[in-house]
């Protein structure tokens, strides 16, 4: 038993790793550095993930970086978003595996599988002026838009397809990039890989407010509470350890149990003999 908490306790603390672009990651594949750059530009800067997805009130900017597959963008989730982006927001979608995180969407786009490795985009000008971008950006991804659907405009464009789009959705718009790797703490060192952030980043609206999307990264606890013990058993680790450790304590004595002797002893034991064939 004591086995079993240990491994437990070390699988859970493997869990709680901070996963891939995620906006409080220090880590080379993190995004730390772009959530402080944002904050740098005069954007106000939110993180805050309730006990469901929802986007907070007087925000005008969504980033999604790279959702889990452990954690998808459901239907009623994109319907959501949506509705939210067709009232005037921007929605930045950047994931590698954008075929993936677009697939509950109800908008229509034409997608075309690639083989994974490095592809050249060139700007599609003069969508992207500002820094000029002087040489081909080279990024990687499993699938690239067709491009040509009405409202959708390309943003970086190759012979392959798009790595890039813009999509005019109501009186908001949608940023979707097939690559992620140019917005980590490592990618922004490259000044190619800034250059090409800060031009994308270009039709934000100037000190829009930004909210970092931690719900598909898994991180769905902040500010959630316990409203009493039933409640703490289920929705916190260690309710949920002491809960496994008494399921395993149960099936432990369960299985090394006995059955019972008689309820009470006869006065005079005799042992009989066996029967006569």
């Amino acid at each position: 038993l004591v086995l079993i908490v240990v491994g437990i306790g070390l699988f859970q603390s493997r869990q709680d790793l901070v996963p891939p672009l995620s906006s409080s990651s220090n880590t080379p594949d993190g995004a730390r550095a772009l959530r402080l750059w944002m904050e740098a530009l005069d954007h106000p800067v939110s993180i805050q993930a309730g006990e469901s997805f929802s986007i907070p009130p007087d925000v005008q900017v969504v980033f999604i970086l790279e959702p889990l597959s452990l954690y998808p963008i459901t239907t009623d989730e994109w319907k959501s978003i949506e509705d939210w982006v067709s009232g005037g927001g921007v929605l930045f979608l950047a994931s590698q595996n954008i075929s993936a995180a677009l697939s509950d969407s109800s908008i229509d786009f034409k997608m075309i599988q690639t083989l994974r490795g490095p592809v050249d985009f060139s700007p599609a000008a003069p969508l992207l002026r500002y820094p000029p971008l002087h040489t081909p950006v080279t990024m990687r991804g499993w699938a690239l838009f067709e491009g040509g659907e009405e409202g959708q405009i390309s943003l970086l464009s190759s012979d392959k397809g798009s790595a890039a789009i813009e999509v005019e959705l109501g009186q908001g718009k949608m940023i979707l990039v097939g690559d992620t790797s140019f917005l980590t703490n490592a990618g922004l060192k490259d000044p190619i890989s800034a250059a090409l952030a800060l031009n994308l980043f270009s039709s934000l609206p100037p000190g829009g407010s930004i909210w970092f999307d931690e719900w598909h990264h898994g991180e769905r606890t902040v500010g959630v509470t316990a409203s009493g013990p039933q409640a703490w058993l289920r929705n916190t680790p260690a309710g949920r350890a002491v809960l496994f450790s008494a399921a395993v304590i149960f099936i432990a004595l369960l299985l090394a149990g006995r059955r019972f002797g008689r309820p009470v002893p006869l006065p005079n034991e005799q042992a009989r003999r066996a029967s006569s064939r």
